[in-house]
């Protein structure tokens, strides 16, 4: 029951906080996709899929970061001051 209540208090910030973090990476790649698309005539499927592909290697990042950030909201983080 404990453990629930836990999941359901932490899992939409995270969630959310995660598509934040990755929408920011994504749109740091944009320039290089913008590039793609209309000096070398790439179509917009490969674009879609080379962002499906990008999507993991930024979650790597994302993951760990939204959970900081999740545990900060909470104020139940472990950290010395």
């Amino acid at each position: 029951m404990i453990n629930r209540y836990i999941l359901k208090e932490i899992f939409l910030p995270f969630c959310m906080i995660l598509c934040v973090l990755t929408f920011v990476l994504l749109m740091g790649k944009i320039l290089q996709v913008m590039d793609l698309m209309i000096n070398k005539g790439i179509g917009f499927v490969e674009i879609a899929l080379l962002m499906l592909f990008l999507i993991p290697s930024f979650l790597v990042f994302d993951s760990g970061f939204a959970a900081d950030r999740d545990f900060d909201r909470t104020g139940k983080t472990f950290r010395r001051q």
